[in-house]
């Protein structure tokens, strides 16, 4: 699986919150496929571990809640909150980066080690546990974070190691985030009237620097969020509502739209007719042909596109 930046465009009601939260769960569902890998930590690899949802009809607290049900940290879609989460994700990345490149030095140590008893000197001993208090604290800070270590030679030693201790083996480490964002209903919240002069904007450029494993943004009008990143977006998917007029030169522009098989009048068409079906003035005619939406793909690099096959026939 890849990184995705998709947008979700259409009028209110359209079913843009559940298509996101529908992606999400799918995300979600095949990132479980990949086990993390202690040995390459910085590969955003394994599960997801973060979702963030920020919407501004949200009525919460400053503080990131975290909703029991499904693991969505829920975030009132302000800009002072918007660029708070930006901060609070540089942070994480910060926190964690120093901690994971010594875990790892750690590891291989007790990897390569043999006769702890008879091997071990009391300096390099100190340093292990320097090591290992740091880690615990990550692992009080970010609890979604802890991973569980599967090397036998690795546990081996890790029990001789805190035997010599006379403590309890702690047989786990941490890892890095994987991080989905949503952002539902963009279209009013100020931060993107100027989006390339922000925060939020840099951190969608740094996105694989920061564990963003995918965003999710909805809007009503196009204008300036599909301005702005047009050139990050893997794909996005049309509902009803959208300016015709106004799409078509969007979209004229998108050389990806293009091929010997597909133009861009068969892609106008597919949104007229088979979206909006603008041809059919009976309602239970037009029924037939009404689609919930029309899914773009521009950057066909997963397997997660799969379960999002609406075939327009």
């Amino acid at each position: 699986m890849s990184y995705s930046f998709i947008g979700f465009f259409g009028s209110k009601g359209k079913g843009k919150s559940t298509q996101m939260f529908r992606m999400r769960d799918e995300y979600v569902k095949q990132s479980k496929q990949f086990k993390y890998d202690l040995n390459n930590p910085f590969i955003l690899n394994g599960s997801i571990t973060h979702t963030y949802f920020v919407s501004p009809t949200l009525q919460f607290d400053k503080t990131f809640k975290k909703n029991d049900n499904n693991d969505i940290i829920q975030v009132e879609g302000t800009k002072d909150n918007i660029l708070e989460l930006v901060q609070k994700i540089r942070d994480m990345k910060k926190e964690l980066q120093p901690v994971m490149e010594l875990q790892l030095q750690v590891r291989e140590f007790f990897k390569k080690s043999k006769n702890l008893s008879q091997t071990l000197d009391r300096q390099t001993a100190i340093l292990i546990i320097n090591v290992l208090k740091q880690i615990e604290n990550m692992k009080q800070k970010y609890p979604e974070l802890i991973i569980d270590e599967t090397d036998k030679d690795i546990i081996s030693n890790l029990k001789e190691f805190y035997s010599l201790l006379e403590g309890k083996a702690i047989l786990s480490f941490i890892r890095m985030p994987k991080i989905i964002l949503i952002l539902d209903d963009m279209s009013s919240c100020s931060l993107f009237c100027q989006v390339q002069e922000n925060e939020f904007y840099k951190m969608i450029i740094q996105q694989r620097h920061l564990n963003i494993f995918a965003v999710f943004i909805a809007a009503h009008e196009m204008s300036t969020l599909y301005s702005a990143f047009k050139t990050q977006l893997t794909g996005f998917l049309l509902f009803q509502g959208i300016n015709y007029e106004k799409m078509k030169d969007y979209f004229s522009q998108v050389q990806e739209l293009q091929s010997d098989y597909f133009s861009m009048t068969d892609f106008m068409n597919l949104y007229k007719y088979k979206i909006c079906a603008t041809h059919e003035k009976n309602d239970d005619e037009k029924q037939k042909y009404i689609h919930k939406f029309l899914y773009v793909v521009i950057c066909p690099t997963s397997k997660v596109y799969e379960g999002f096959n609406i075939r327009l026939k």
